[in-house]
């Protein structure tokens, strides 16, 4: 008897991890090359939400300080603090978009080294566990 052909699954096909890092430079593709596409997902949305947070905070601030129009002297003190916080805020979310890219990239080329040696994975991701 003949059986047939086994078709190569995720855990028994070697994966690249400079490929699955390469491909994370898009956050969430080297999650689906290993086959994670809950996680892909996630790192898709994280990183896009942050980016777009992060980009809209200047302009809701020039909105608040528009509408406002700060009079006196204590009224535009005021309004320059406001801008700092804003800016410091932006700094915040921009730089949390990018370690948040970097995890990305990061998880992607790990969880490839740890499949391919065959290390269960050490669920550095509890929303991810099966």
């Amino acid at each position: 008897m003949v059986e047939p052909a086994s078709t190569p699954t995720i855990s028994s096909r070697r994966l690249n991890p400079r490929r699955a890092a390469y491909l994370s430079l898009i956050p969430g593709l080297g999650q689906l090359s290993n086959g994670q596409p809950k996680k892909a997902a996630a790192f898709l949305a994280g990183v896009i939400a942050l980016f777009a947070l992060s980009f809209s905070v200047p302009g809701v601030t020039t909105d608040v300080v528009g509408a406002w129009r700060p009079r006196g002297s204590l009224m535009v003190s005021l309004s320059v603090i406001l801008e700092l916080v804003s800016l410091l805020v932006f700094i915040a979310l921009f730089m949390a978009a990018l370690v948040f890219w970097y995890a990305s990239i990061h998880d992607a080329r790990l969880t490839a080294v740890e499949r391919n040696t065959g290390t269960p994975t050490r669920g550095r991701w509890w929303l991810f566990h099966r």
